[in-house]
């Protein structure tokens, strides 16, 4: 009589034991597949959300000086205020008084062709020190002018006229601060010849 092969031995037992394997080996890559891709999208969750700026504070920003405290508000009637610390300590009144104003020609150039807005006020606060050398915050500079009026002005020439401030300054509003404005040379406020 002929002795029967232990199961193990038979080739369907093989078969059934690769089959056993195949299917759960595709069972584990299905449970560690989505496990894999968890962290990626609880990355992309995880990260913050990216604050829209409004436009004028990113004109702001394109300016590259350096400040502070910075408040921006639109109003319907389509005025802008500004108001900022200027943050940068080395200074003199000639230099301080025309970067402001260099700054507001460029932030208005750009906000004035945002449909809506009709005038920039721009207010600009420094550290001040007064004779007895106390320290205090103050507003050193401030400018507005209407998008009518500063149309009218062809601001890439301006550099060469060294009396174009005592124009601007019958056209705009200005306030620059009484301690800063006694030692300003307003014929280098933008000539540069």
């Amino acid at each position: 009589m002929k002795e029967k092969k232990p199961f193990y031995k038979k080739w369907w037992f093989w078969l059934l034991v690769f089959l056993f394997l195949l299917v759960m080996g595709n069972m584990n890559t299905q449970k560690t597949a989505p496990a894999e891709t968890t962290p990626v999208a609880e990355a992309t969750t995880q990260e913050e959300p990216q604050e829209e700026k409004d436009p004028i504070t990113a004109i702001i920003d394109e300016q590259g000086f350096s400040y502070s405290d910075l408040d921006v508000i639109q109003t319907d009637s389509g005025l802008v205020k500004i108001s900022l610390h200027y943050d940068d300590t080395s200074w003199d009144e000639t230099a301080f008084c025309r970067e402001c104003m260099s700054d507001y020609i460029n932030i208005c150039s750009k906000a004035y062709q945002i449909e809506g807005i009709e005038k920039v006020e721009y207010y600009v606060f420094v550290d001040l020190m007064d004779a007895k050398g106390n320290e205090s915050k103050g507003k050193g500079f401030s400018m507005c002018m209407s998008k009518s009026v500063f149309d009218t002005y062809n601001w890439e020439n301006i550099k060469y006229n060294p009396d174009s401030y005592k124009q601007i300054e019958s056209d705009a509003e200005i306030y620059i601060h009484p301690g800063i404005k006694s030692q300003v040379d307003f014929s280098k406020m933008f000539y540069q010849g």
